[in-house]
C-alpha cells in the first residue's frame, strides 16, 4: 500500500493574517469565500497543498466534532492527512493492531468551480498520555491526476516550492516515531541531533519522498517553546526550490524556504 501526503489543514482565528503572512513571502494563495466571509486560505505547491481555515470551517469538524473541536485563543492545531490507495485495507489493518478508528466515512466537497472532489476519510485514535498527533488516512475518488487537475482549475500549483518535510514537536519522540511507523508501515531511517532548533529528531520516508520528523528538545529552542505553547504539534514545514531561503512562522508553524 502506497502512503503520500494528500494536503495538511491547520485550525487557525485569523485567515486575513495568514493571507497577509504569504503575501509579504511572495507566495500566491486563494481565499474561498461565502456570501459573508472568508472560509479557508489555500496553498498549493507542487506535490501537496496547505489550507488553513478557522475552528468552524474545518472540514474534518463533521467528521469527528469531539476531536477537532477547539475554543478561539487556544493554541491551533495541525492535520495531516496521509493518502492511501485502498483505504478499506488500511482499515483492517488497524483493527489487527488494536486501534480504533472512525470510518472509513464518505466525504463530498464542493470545489469554487462547482467540481466534487469525493473521498473517503478514516481517523485512528488511541489512549496517548503523550497526546500524540495521529495522521488522518483518505482515498480520493478516481486517479489522482484527475483529483489535482480539478484543484489546479483552482489555482494554479507554485511552480517553485516542493514540500520537503514535515517536522512534529513531540515530549516522547520515540513513542510518537513508533507510533507513525506502525500507521504508515515504515521504519525509521534516520535520527540526529537538529542544533539549530535545540532538538532530538526521528525520520519517517513516505512513498512520495516527504519526510515526516520528529523531534524533542535537548535544550531551550524552537521545539521547546513549541511544546510550551502548543503541546505536541507540527511545528516546522520545509519547502524546497525557492529562490531564497527565509524561516517565516504562520500562526505557530515555520515555513523554512531553501
Amino acid at each position: 500500500m502506497n502512503f503520500a501526503v494528500d494536503q495538511i489543514v491547520q485550525e487557525v482565528d485569523d485567515l486575513q493574517q495568514v493571507s497577509r503572512a504569504f503575501d509579504a513571502l511572495d507566495i500566491r494563495t486563494v481565499v474561498f469565500q461565502n456570501d459573508r466571509s472568508a472560509m479557508a486560505v489555500l496553498h498549493q505547491c507542487t506535490n501537496t497543498y496547505v489550507e488553513y481555515c478557522t475552528p468552524f470551517t474545518n472540514p474534518w469538524r463533521t467528521l469527528a466534532p469531539h476531536r477537532t473541536a477547539r475554543k478561539e485563543g487556544e493554541p491551533s492545531r495541525t492535520w495531516v492527512a496521509i493518502r492511501v490507495d485502498d483505504i478499506h485495507a488500511c482499515a483492517a489493518s488497524l483493527w489487527e493492531q488494536g486501534y480504533m478508528m472512525e470510518g472509513p466515512r464518505y466525504q463530498s466537497v464542493q470545489l469554487p468551480t462547482g467540481e466534487v472532489v469525493e473521498s473517503l476519510v478514516l481517523i485512528p485514535r488511541i489512549k496517548s498520555p503523550s497526546g500524540i498527533p495521529l495522521p488522518i488516512f483518505i482515498e480520493r475518488g478516481g486517479t489522482e491526476i484527475s483529483y489535482m487537475q480539478k484543484h489546479h482549475s483552482v489555482i494554479s500549483p507554485d511552480a517553485i516550492l516542493n514540500l520537503r518535510s514535515i517536522a512534529i514537536a513531540t515530549r516522547d519522540v520515540s513513542a510518537a516515531a513508533e507510533t507513525w511507523a506502525t500507521l504508515l508501515r515504515r521504519r525509521p531511517t534516520e535520527c540526529w541531533i537538529q542544533t539549530d532548533i535545540s532538538a532530538y529528531c526521528v525520520r519517517i520516508p513516505l512513498d512520495d519522498n516527504i519526510y515526516i520528523i520528529f523531534c524533542s528538545p535537548v535544550g531551550e529552542g524552537l521545539v521547546a517553546r513549541t511544546l510550551r505553547e502548543h503541546g505536541d504539534h507540527v511545528f516546522l514545514l520545509n519547502f524546497t526550490g525557492s529562490h531564497y531561503q527565509v524561516d517565516s512562522s504562520i500562526c505557530g508553524t515555520v515555513h523554512r524556504m531553501m
